[in-house]
């Protein structure tokens, strides 16, 4: 049997955590592989933690908030098994599609749930420009389709994804930092089609202006770096 380490960020997710639990391991139960999970609480002020304690799950806690992408390397770090899928906690992605995406694992470098479909959580315009205008840059630099920069939910053999961790940052941009990374190492990228639905609990944690510029310049740290070794 396949073995897969689903790590899952959490942040304030009281109104979501205790569904995204239930039926992740419902769903999970009955797929083909060992499971573990390690759930990452970046420091919620909310019932989050209450709630996991109540269902009997382990995690991992960080003192104070850290951010999404500390959240994740810490996940990573806890990992067991050589396949790490990153999922969020908002219920927003189909558990179902994890053995979809990990049908790829052993071909590509990282498979990523690349969002469609007619339950969309509609961001701010100039977010959907933005994200937009990216992946066009990027695909016509690299000669390759880009259709979701910063999904959060992916599928890596660890191996292959701990090198890059320490050029990662910690917040929001970690996913979108991975791509680019990637496409400059000439990784092999697999993008695969999911649908998703209105996040569950509050709404996005993402602010629009920090988020861009937290995104842009860490694009250029990272181009720099490279172009510097």
């Amino acid at each position: 049997m396949d073995a897969i380490t689903i790590v899952i960020p959490v942040f304030n997710e009281e109104e979501s955590i205790k569904e995204c639990v239930f039926n992740l391991r419902a769903f999970m139960a009955a797929a083909p592989y060992l499971v573990e999970y390690v759930i990452v609480d970046d420091g919620s002020t909310d019932r989050t933690r209450d709630i996991l304690q109540s269902l009997g799950v382990s995690y991992v806690s960080h003192p104070a908030r850290r951010g999404y992408g500390a959240a994740l390397k810490t996940g990573i770090g806890r990992s067991s098994h050589d396949l790490v899928c990153i999922i969020d906690a908002d219920n927003q992605f189909f558990f179902y599609d994890i053995c979809r995406l990990a049908a790829f694992a052993q071909d590509f470098d990282m498979v990523v749930g690349a969002r469609c479909g007619v339950l969309v959580r509609r961001p701010p315009g100039h977010h959907v420009i933005a994200k937009k205008f990216v992946s066009c840059l990027l695909g016509w630099i690299f000669g390759r389709e880009v259709p979701d920069i910063n999904s959060g939910f992916r599928i890596f053999n660890k191996a292959v994804l701990v090198p890059y961790l320490s050029a990662l940052c910690e917040g929001f941009s970690f996913t979108a930092s991975i791509t680019l990374l990637m496409l400059l190492d000439n990784r092999k990228i697999k993008y695969v089609p999911v649908s998703y639905a209105v996040r569950r609990g509050s709404c996005s944690k993402v602010r629009a202006i920090p988020y861009t510029w937290v995104f842009i310049t860490s694009y250029v740290k990272i181009v720099w770096e490279r172009i510097r070794k």
